[in-house]
């Protein structure tokens, strides 16, 4: 038996379109008030795919998840909006010292319940 875990590609298929995440993560950098992003898919358990945020602000940022999600929309479309954006003070990394988008997955999942 094959079981993949994982993504096999960064693409998303969320609110009925392809999501890149780079594109999201480049409205969200577009942000004077963040310092890193990271986009990531999360699925429920009705196995739809939804567009989960992980930022880092810059210090003395007043930017809040509403005021980011209106960014985005306003850079990119509704569509590219993620449905959760979460504040962290710095984002795992991997061992190549790129943003750990599957333990930000994980623990979202585990976030809501999951």
């Amino acid at each position: 038996f094959l079981r993949l875990h994982g993504r096999m590609g960064e693409v998303m298929k969320a609110n009925g379109i392809k999501v890149h995440p780079t594109d999201v993560e480049n409205a969200l950098l577009s942000h004077p008030g963040i310092a890193q992003a990271a986009v990531y898919c999360v699925i429920d358990d009705d196995r739809v795919e939804h567009i989960h945020a992980a930022v880092v602000a810059r210090p003395g940022s007043t930017a809040d998840a509403g005021t980011l999600i209106g960014h985005v929309a306003a850079e990119l479309s509704p569509k590219h909006v993620p449905a959760v954006v979460t504040f962290h003070d710095a984002l795992p990394l991997t061992g190549a010292g790129k943003p750990d988008k599957q333990a930000l997955a994980v623990t979202a999942r585990f976030a809501e319940g999951r």
